[in-house]
Parts: C-alpha cells; structure tokens; sequence
C-alpha cells in the first residue's frame, strides 16, 4: 500500500474524540442518575406516609400549603446526605457488610438533615409538625426502600451466580473460618468458581450447625462429614482450615477420604500470595495423611555449625543424605564432600538440586569399609562435620546376607568414626533407626550396634559425636509409600504383611532440619531420638493412597494381606528398657542414655571377635556374636537363626554353628514376649 493509501492518522489534539467520551460518561452516569430518581420518589413517599400517618386529625388548608413547600427542602436535604455517605458510587451487585452500613449511615444522616430543615422552617412560618412520630417513621421508611433498591441487584447477582454454578461440582468446604468464608466468597462471586457449584459448610463447631456464612448453611460436622456427601450428593470437598485449626487436618482429611468426593486442601499459605484463593487449592499428598506440623530449628545455632565448614556426608546419593546434602549447602559451607559408592546415585544428587551451588561441593565415590580409601579422604579435607547416613537398611535382605549387614552398618560406621576421632572431626552425626530399639533384626541389630559404637567413642574422647534415631520418612527410596505407589500405578494389588502393622513416620525434609539442629546441639557421647507422632497404621496408608489415586480401596484397586517377612515385627519402638530417656533443650528432640555402658577395652575385644567372622564370612557366628555384643551392652537381643543365608549354605557348616543356632532356637522357642513381624523401610 502506497503512502497515498494510508488512512489519514488521528490527531491526539483533535477534538473528536470528546463526543464519545462524553457518551461513555454519560452512559456511566446513567445508572447514578436513575438511582437518584429512585431514591428521590422513596424519600418523598416516605415523608409524605410519615407525615400523614403522624396527623391524627384533619390538617388545616395553611398547615398543608406550608407543608408543601417545606416538604421538598426536606427532601433535598435527605438526599444531599445521601451523596455525602456516597450512597451513588458502590457497584451494588457486589455489596457486601460495607455497603450496608454505608446505607444505613447514609439514609440516618439524611434524615437528621431533612429533620432539622424542616425544624428551622416550621419556627419561620410558625408551623406546627409532629416531631416524635413522623421523623423516625420516615427515616424507616426511607431506609427499606433505598436499601432494598440498592440491594436487590445483589440478590439478583446472588441468584445467578446460584443459576450459573448449578451444573458445575457439588462442593462444600470444611471449615467456616476466616479462610473458609473467603474461599466461599471467591466461588460465589468470580469466574474463578465457575466449575464448582459451592452447596455448604461443615466446621468443627457443633453451635454451627445450620447458621449460614455467606448465605451458605453450614451442614455439619468433620464427623458428619460422609453422611453430608451421601445426602447432598457432594462430588468435591475442600479442606480450608485457618492456621490456627491445622492440627486437626489429619481426621479431616481421614473423614473425607471415606467419602467418593474429590478431595482438595487449600494450602496455609495461600493467604500470603497473590492471586484467587481457588488457585492455591491442591490434590492431597502423602504429607497430608500424617497431620503434623514441621518441628522448628534453631537456624542460627545450625549455621554456626555449617557456616564456613567442611562437610562430610556419607549415603549422599540416599534419600536422607541427599536431602542432608540440600539443607547444608544453604548454610554455605566451605567444602561440602558428598560420598556414594552407587555412582548414578550420587550423579543424580550433585547434578540436580546441587547444580547451581557447586562452587565447594565435590563428589566422592568410595565404599565408607575402604579404610585406607577413608584415611586418605580425611587427611586431605580434615572434615569438620560429618553426617554418616551410608548404611545397608532393607530387613528382609539383610537377614539373609548378616554378613554384609555387620560389615557396612558395624565396621563402617567403626571405620568411619575412628578416623574422625583420629583426624580431629569436630561433630559426627550418625543417622540410624527405630529398628535399633529391642531390635529382634539383622538390621536393627547393626544399627544398634553402630549407636553404641558412637555413644562409646564420642564418650571416651568427649567429643560431640551423637546417633539420631528416627522411623521411617515418607518417600523414602525402596520404602513402604514408593512401593505402594508403584504398586497402584501398576493396578494392584496393594500388598500389606498385616491389617494390624503399623509404623512411624515423617517427612524427609522435617527428619533431616531435625538432624542438622541434633548436630548443632550435640554433646559427647549422646543418642538423640526424635518425636515421631502418633503411629500410622500401613493398612489404612494403603487405602488412603488409593484414594488420592482417584481409585476406591477393593473395587478399582485390589488390597492383599501377604503375611509377615523375615526380620519384621508389627509395632515399632522408639526406645527400650535398656535406656533412659530424658528431655533435650529441644521440644522435638530427646535424649537416650544406655543404662549399661561398655567397658573400652571390652568394646575392641568384641569388634575384633565380630570382625574375624565377618572375614571368615560365617553368618550364624556373626548372629550369634551380634547378639552377645548387645546384651554386653544390656540389650535385649534374640534374632532368628532359622535362615540360612546364601553364602552358608554354598560352605560346610561348623559343628559349633550349628550347636550355637540350636541353642538359641530352642531359648527363641521358649521366649514368649518375642517381637512379631512388621513392615516399613528404615530411613
């Protein structure tokens, strides 16, 4: 197109834009200037119906021709209060409480106004008017029919909104709150409700039963709550509970899953962002399911031991160590060393989360056993701290191979601490497990083991080097909710050992901010045991998890019962009799002390005994010198010599072997208090 062609470009001084302009203020305007008709006439009735309802008699021909002129002023003054309140500038299909005081201000103010107009005038023209019946008449009278007016397009807003949602979700919300009534709100009044047609509340407050908030009733209770979605055919429910009420999320949560609805929370922090509440409602996750809130650190007592330092972490590539890995490299360490010897592991942590801070942080591939590997690693960094989360952890594999289980959870943690010691650590920290409590496992038994080790070093050399026990996390790798997970994406069955197990459980990131504070507080030779909360049954864990599936327990996904497995036992403990246990400077944290310490020399004769079975790789001396290095250490040990593992059956067993599994088959036998199987993994 030539220039010629162009069509001619506006000039921004020209006049002609004001013409439409004007039309849209006009057109803006319209709504205000009927509203001002309105109230004109209403006012108007109003006085008038005041006025000759409070004349009990005739009124005389120059009372009512004063009153004429009168009368008008009045008026004009009612609505001059009126527009002082701002009664013509609110958009009224959105009035809420505010407005409505804005009206009754408005019409009150009015009519003292249009009173005191008609008080002057009367005294000028000497006319009499009834002053205690006709004043407050109208003013009522004014006040119905201006707030009606201005209130009827919020009903009609109301109702079509009701019209709107009608074919979108069936919802209610748990929770009437402060958060709840704004997430209401929200639903009822913006498009971002539209796929949801909100039906009530339910809230924990029984006296809330049928009152409305929002114009919503409130249906019911938490405990009501499947009989509510039965009833009114509910096909989602929206958990939004005020900050002050999120210690009750877990029964809520338990409650709505019995449900068929569609469950979704609103998270805590929502209140805090940016954007529609609707927009922060989330599916369910397994957090949700243990009702906890996170334990708080002391961030400062943390960085003062972090800050600067050089920092070992042992099972970096594990769940624990690579979460471990990602809170201390906030505290800005000045190497971090980061040891796996499953090298795709490790890859994966330092090139993940780690990847923009790898300024200091270095990988190393070694098996924590290598002693001369770990000697050489100490005395080129001299670690400060070091976190040792390496450990073998899977019950019913490391009841058939015991050897390995001693030679990674004993003399590792053996290798590793001694050259701490040796090299000058200032901290060590050794992550173990609620297997280690009346431990009646291979692996609780090492662990238990590896704890005495720590407790009896850091207590000979006084230095702060401690054991911090805890069950199992949630997510963690080869464990019960992963497995579960798998098993549902799979399409079943669900497997469970027994509908009676139950275990503890917490997350990943609480378990290891909870390490870091143990760290920071730790005193020689101590074993720290963190709060785990209530035990969760795993049965109920595996219909739940169905359910956040979108999938019903039985019918959609089938839930089998298999039986218990080698080494596992139904309930966990966090403790046992053999320690005494007593509050920590942490309310999350507590100390365990063993109530028969070991003699140093006695505790080198048992390792050097345990470590030539380990190297002659006889399994069933290892269970059987295991369990007396525990009982030195007056723990109640008995582990199951009735497997036979892989590597005793391919070698000729020794008569005194067979003497040893014998006679502890019988006691075992005998023993009626023993513990009885469980699932779950150890962290």
């Amino acid at each position: 197109m030539s220039s010629e062609q162009l069509p001619p470009v506006a000039d921004a001084t020209s006049p002609q834009p004001a013409l439409p302009s004007a039309v849209y203020r006009v057109a803006r305007s319209t709504d205000n200037l009927s509203l001002r008709f309105l109230d004109l006439g209403m006012v108007a009735a109003a006085w008038a119906l005041a006025t000759v309802a409070a004349f009990e008699t005739s009124v005389s021909k120059d009372v009512t021709l004063a009153l004429a002129w009168i009368m008008p002023l009045a008026v004009f003054a009612q609505l001059v209060g009126h527009r002082i309140a701002g009664l013509y500038g609110p958009v009224w299909r959105y009035a809420s409480v505010d407005e409505a005081a804005r009206v009754v201000a408005g019409v009150l103010g009015g009519s003292v106004l249009a009173t005191g107009t008609i008080a002057v005038l009367a005294a000028f023209t000497d006319t009499p008017f009834p002053f205690l019946i006709a004043p407050p008449l109208a003013a009522f009278l004014s006040l119905l029919g201006c707030g009606g007016v201005r209130f009827q397009s919020r009903l009609f807003a109301l109702e079509r909104q009701q019209a709107r949602g009608g074919s979108g979700l069936r919802t209610v919300i748990v929770g009437a709150g402060a958060t709840g009534a704004a997430l209401a709100y929200e639903l009822t009044h913006t498009e971002a409700g539209r796929s949801m047609n909100l039906v009530g509340f339910v809230d924990d407050d029984p006296e809330m039963a049928g009152r409305t908030v929002r114009g919503m009733t409130v249906l019911g209770t938490p405990d009501q709550l499947e009989e509510v979605c039965v009833r009114h055919r509910i096909e989602r429910v929206l958990v939004a509970e005020d900050a002050d009420t999120s210690h009750r999320i877990k029964p809520v949560v338990e409650q709505a899953l019995r449900t068929q609805a569609q469950v979704k929370v609103l998270s805590l922090s929502a209140g805090k962002v940016d954007g529609p509440l609707v927009r922060n409602l989330r599916d369910l996750d397994v957090t949700d399911l243990l009702g906890r809130d996170h334990a708080p650190v002391d961030s400062d007592d943390i960085e003062g031991l972090l800050h600067g330092a050089t920092v070992l972490i042992t099972g970096a590539g594990g769940s624990i160590g690579s979460e471990i890995a990602r809170q201390v490299v906030q505290y800005q360490p000045r190497h971090l060393l980061l040891l796996d010897r499953d090298e795709s592991l490790l890859h994966d942590v330092a090139t993940g989360s780690l990847s923009e801070s790898r300024d200091g942080v270095e990988t190393v591939l070694a098996d924590i056993c290598d002693q001369v590997l770990i000697q050489d690693l100490f005395e080129q960094y001299r670690p400060d701290v070091v976190f040792h989360a390496a450990a073998q952890k899977h019950v019913p594999i490391l009841e058939r191979y015991p050897v390995e289980a001693v030679r990674t959870n004993v003399f590792g943690t053996w290798n590793l601490i001694s050259t701490a010691a040796e090299f000058g650590t200032r901290h060590f920290v050794h992550i173990s497990t609620d297997k280690a409590a009346d431990p009646c496992s291979v692996m609780g038994a090492t662990k238990r083991a590896a704890e005495q080790i720590v407790f009896e070093v850091g207590r000979r050399h006084q230095l702060p080097y401690v054991a911090v026990r805890f069950g199992n996390v949630l997510g963690s790798r080869g464990s019960v909710v992963p497995t579960f997970l798998r098993q549902i994406v799979e399409g079943g069955p669900v497997t469970v050992t027994s509908p009676e197990m139950t275990r503890y459980f917490m997350t990943i990131p609480e378990a290891v901010s909870l390490v870091l504070q143990s760290g920071a507080m730790a005193e020689p030779g101590h074993i720290y045991l963190l709060d785990m909360g209530e035990p969760v049954s795993i049965l109920a864990l595996a219909r739940q998890l169905v359910r956040l599936a979108g999938l019903r327990p039985d019918d959609d996904i089938k839930i089998s019962i298999v039986g218990t497995r080698p080494g596992e036992r139904l309930h966990e403990r966090l403790h046992d009799d053999a320690e005494q246990i007593e509050p920590s400077s942490h309310p999350s944290i507590s100390s365990l002390n063993p109530k028969t310490p070991w003699q140093w020399d006695e505790l080198l004769d048992t390792l050097a005994a345990l470590r030539k079975s380990v190297d002659a790789r006889d399994d069933a001396m290892v269970r059987h010198q295991l369990e007396s290095m525990l009982r030195t250490g007056g723990v109640d040990c008995l582990l199951d010599h009735g497997k036979v593992s892989v590597s005793s059956a391919r070698r000729p067993g020794s008569p005194r072997a067979a003497s040893i599994v014998r006679d502890l088959s019988e006691k075992r036998a005998e023993r009626t208090n023993g513990p009885t199987s469980g699932a779950g993994a150890a962290p």
